[in-house]
């Protein structure tokens, strides 16, 4: 059943960027990326901001970066980023496992807030 779901979904997006947290920051990031051309499918687990981005004409999902197999339900076609707003370290290496788990090959940048953070997380595969 969620192989299906993993062929539908690489069969069927229409986006070039996956963003995960719809707060100030992350709106803003969409903002500016739909201002340049983006197709982008923003995912928050905050059910009141889903609402709100939709009500704007804006692709969102509800879900939880934590989640297993959450990952697999996105549609990653032509999906060549991957981004995270998201503010809490065990959370982005959570993305990124369930990511690469699902055969994500694309690129992926996350919020890091020291130098220390990123670090880590570069030595856990974020990048290209």
């Amino acid at each position: 059943m969620q192989e299906e779901a993993q062929d539908r979904n690489t069969q069927q997006s229409g986006y070039d960027i996956v963003l995960f947290g719809l707060g100030r920051f992350g709106a803003e990031i969409a903002w500016e990326l739909r201002q340049r051309g983006h197709r982008v499918l923003g995912v928050d687990f905050a059910p009141e901001l889903v609402h709100r981005h939709k009500e704007d004409d804006y692709a969102v999902r509800y879900g939880d970066a934590e989640a297993p197999g959450f990952v697999a339900t996105l549609p990653f076609g032509q999906v060549r980023w991957v981004l995270s707003s998201v503010r809490e370290m065990h959370v982005n290496l959570a993305l990124l496992h369930g990511l690469r788990g699902y055969g994500y090959k694309g690129c992926v940048a996350v919020t890091a807030h020291t130098t220390s953070d990123a670090g880590q997380l570069k030595r856990a595969g974020i990048g290209c």
